[in-house]
């Protein structure tokens, strides 16, 4: 029985490996970053509506993740002394597990989809982490933020540009901001500048050509 049960395990990491392949490598970095970026939102729903339903393809959902947020946690010198909020944390909260696992760190994980929320909370109850993350259903662009050191902004979020600026606006100036982006997405970049301090830039080829930025208030 632990034999197929493994067997099962490893023949769907391997279909959902070529999906995300396939999906986010494949046709993801084909597509003008920005151009495309709704049917890209639809793909991440897709994935976390089927994963959510499967206990052995949420958590290789989840591991799929595990190398850019390892990289993004190192990058924001995360420690267990900090508060973290991660804005867009879809139905499968697979940032802010990870941060949790591998931090410590105090967690609110925020959605703006009811349904997403109730699920997230179910699975973080299920798993026993809801002792480390808080799941609330809110928009990042009218949350307080005054209290947290570092705020991730999730790709999938929508009006990112909105969302940055209400940031910059609210933030204090040592909270650092982990912003997700198309690799050569220069708009937002421009955008950027002009708010923020980018203090470090790493990339991940997971979810196609995908960039977090390390970000801090400008100085006036």
């Amino acid at each position: 029985m632990q034999k197929d049960l493994i067997a099962a395990r490893i023949r769907m990491e391997k279909i959902f490996s070529f999906i995300r392949h396939m999906v986010f490598e494949e046709v993801g970095s084909r597509i003008r970053p920005g151009s495309l970026k709704n049917l890209m939102d639809l793909l991440f729903m897709v994935f976390e509506e089927i994963g959510y339903h499967f206990e052995i393809l949420s958590s290789t959902y989840i591991e799929m993740y595990y190398e850019m947020v390892i990289s993004e946690i190192k990058m924001a010198d995360i420690s267990p002394q900090d508060r973290v909020l991660v804005i867009g944390c879809g139905s499968i909260p697979s940032t802010s597990i990870i941060i949790a696992l591998e931090t410590d760190a105090r967690i609110v994980a925020l959605d703006n989809d009811p349904r997403a929320v109730a699920r997230a909370n179910r699975y973080v109850k299920k798993h026993g982490l809801d002792g480390k993350i808080m799941v609330q259903y809110g928009d990042g662009s009218g949350y307080p933020v005054e209290d947290f050191d570092v705020i991730f902004v999730s790709y999938g979020v929508k009006q990112q540009l909105r969302l940055l600026k209400y940031l910059s606006e609210n933030i204090d100036r040592d909270t650092r901001i982990v912003f997700r982006i198309p690799e050569d997405d220069v708009i937002k970049e421009d955008f950027l500048s002009k708010l923020f301090l980018v203090k470090n830039v790493v990339k991940t080829r997971v979810f196609g050509p995908l960039c977090s930025c390390l970000m801090v208030k400008k100085e006036d």
